[in-house]
Order: C-alpha cells, then sequence, then structure tokens
C-alpha cells in the first residue's frame, strides 16, 4: 500500500478560497495540504484544472498572476507530480509561492 495521496484539483481550490460560503471547506483542505506535504502528489491536468478554476470560476477570482505564483508554488513542493507516464519526485525541500498569501 502506497504511502502517498493524489489530491484532487477541487482540495487545491478550496485551500485558495476565502470566501464565507466555503470556510469550512477551506479550512479543511488546509489541514490536508498540512498534515502531508512530502506524500501528496498531483498530475499536470490537476495544476491546469487549479488554475482555470481559480482564474475564472471562484465568487472572487485570483489574478492570472497569483494563480501562476501558485501553480509555480505547487510544482516546486517537495510532492510527486504525476504526469501520465511517469511520475517525477520533486527533489526541491522549499515551498515557494503556496499556499499564496491571503488578500485582504
Amino acid at each position: 500500500m502506497s504511502d502517498r495521496t493524489f489530491l484532487d484539483s477541487n482540495v487545491l481550490v478550496y485551500s485558495v478560497d476565502e470566501s464565507s460560503a466555503e470556510k469550512a471547506k477551506h479550512e479543511r483542505a488546509v489541514e490536508l495540504i498540512a498534515a502531508q506535504p512530502g506524500n501528496l502528489v498531483v498530475s499536470t491536468q490537476v495544476l491546469q484544472e487549479f488554475y482555470v478554476v481559480t482564474t475564472r470560476k471562484l465568487k472572487v477570482p485570483l489574478s492570472e498572476e497569483r494563480a501562476a505564483r501558485a501553480v509555480r508554488g505547487i510544482a516546486t513542493r517537495p510532492m510527486g507530480i504525476h504526469n501520465g507516464w511517469r511520475e517525477q519526485r520533486n527533489s526541491q525541500a522549499t515551498l515557494t509561492g503556496w499556499p499564496p498569501p491571503p488578500t485582504r
């Protein structure tokens, strides 16, 4: 049994959605990500879905720049990036730009 967890795009989206209607889901998503930072796996499709949803479908969408920063931050996390045919293990141990700071 694998100790890695595949993150769905919804978890990533909720982790940056700070609208009051999604507060409980936001808090749970942040907890899930923080609990297993080195055991998480995302796909390139998840990163694409995250970008589209956060820039176009949230009640208060992220700017394209902020969403792109978040995608880069996710991609540089010490997690696996599943790319369809092969899985690459990201070796960077630093976390840059993720999660994006709250806008207030």
